[in-house]
């Protein structure tokens, strides 16, 4: 540890009642407000401002500090709003956590060098945030220091290997001060298997004539979706085939949702669950959650998968050609009426038929590809 560092802080803390405000930094309760709460790792606490405010929220904080006198006020504070936290005496050159990382672990005007900053990403755990809040170099208010100002790009490279998902600067006009704030998150593998919860259903397949109800069901679980997940919806759309006027169909409304990281369960399916959906299928790239009564299939794919796009053109085709239409209908009619061991064996029987409609989409629209990727929705939560 630095001890002449911690020794000036003790000072500067010891100077006075209270150094820093008692309240959290406006952009960090914007960022973590949308998190799961966890565990946090508080780094340069200070007086415990932000791991007081955590704590409340529902995470189990570690409060990191190298002044012991701000670490005791720390102390004091949390025993003032009586939550639990756990205040450490440490420097980050040297400290290590007990066990494991951190979901979120949470730097505020803190100038660390590279080395030190390269262990603090370390501590973020597979799916977690760092966020990170610096003085911007254009603010009025702040250390004059340049090196202890940031500019979006230095502030980026603060992110090191996680993925950078927000970084930008913010001004507070009426304070006369501009903030650059951090949002970075550590990746963390997908599953390699195909999970069926509750295993293998064989379910009455019929289809029924077009619903004018069906939109508005669609809208009623967007607004749903929605407010369980905030941000990490980035679309919410109404696919499958009560998505097509004109169309029969099984009555099961389908609807894709695209996150930023299908593996980062925690911002997506766990808040669904909480909202009273039901887990149906995890595999690869694909996670399907559903109603208790199995009326609605909610597909959740990531940013930029193939197969998000094309559920979107094979739609938005069916829409506008009524020959593929009949022909997609007429097939369905066909194949309901047989009996299936399950609802995978009917999806598959349906691929055929789908991949030549979707080729003709393709070549429509201008697209060139070789080889179709969207499969997923085939595992028990086939789109109909």
């Amino acid at each position: 540890m630095d001890d002449e560092r911690a020794a000036h802080w003790d000072q500067r803390y010891a100077a006075g009642d209270q150094l820093w405000t008692v309240g959290p930094h406006p952009l960090v309760v914007e960022v973590v407000s949308s998190l799961r709460p966890g565990r946090a790792l508080d780094v340069g606490a200070g007086e415990g401002r932000h791991a007081v405010w955590l704590a409340s929220h529902g995470w189990r904080v570690t409060a990191l500090d190298f002044s012991a006198v701000g670490v005791e006020r720390g102390r004091e504070h949390a025993q003032r709003e009586g939550v639990s936290v756990d205040f450490v005496v440490g420097d980050v050159a040297d400290w290590e956590p007990v066990s494991g990382g951190f979901d979120l672990v949470l730097v505020s005007y803190l100038h660390l060098e590279e080395e030190a900053m390269e262990r603090v990403r370390g501590w973020v755990a597979p799916g977690g945030r760092l966020v990170v809040v610096g003085h911007a170099a254009g603010g009025a208010a702040g250390p004059r220091n340049p090196r202890f100002r940031h500019t979006v790009a230095s502030m980026r490279n603060r992110a090191g290997d996680l993925d950078v998902r927000r970084c930008e600067e913010v001004v507070d006009g009426a304070a006369e001060r501009a903030d650059i704030v951090l949002v970075a998150a550590r990746h963390h593998g997908d599953v390699t298997e195909v999970e069926l919860v509750g295993g293998v259903e064989q379910r009455d397949l019929f289809l029924v004539a077009p619903d004018d109800r069906w939109p508005a069901e669609y809208r009623r679980h967007e607004a749903r979706i929605r407010r369980a997940l905030g941000e990490a919806a980035v679309a919410v759309e109404h696919i499958g085939s009560t998505s097509v006027p004109g169309l029969a169909a099984k009555p099961i409304i389908d609807i894709l949702v695209t996150v930023p990281d299908i593996a980062a369960e925690q911002d997506h399916v766990e808040p669904l669950l909480a909202a009273g959906y039901v887990l149906r299928v995890r595999e690869p790239g694909h996670r399907l959650v559903r109603t208790s009564e199995r009326d609605v299939h909610v597909h959740l794919l990531q940013v930029g998968d193939q197969a998000a796009e094309d559920y979107l053109l094979f739609r938005d085709h069916l829409r506008a050609d009524a020959s593929d239409r009949a022909l997609y209908e007429d097939t369905k009619r066909e194949l309901t009426s047989r009996q299936w061991p399950d609802m995978n064996a009917y999806a598959d029987a349906k691929t055929d038929v789908i991949e030549a409609i979707k080729a003709r989409a393709r070549e429509q629209v201008g697209w060139s590809r070789t080889e179709s990727t969207s499969r997923r929705g085939n595992s028990s939560g086939t789109l109909v």
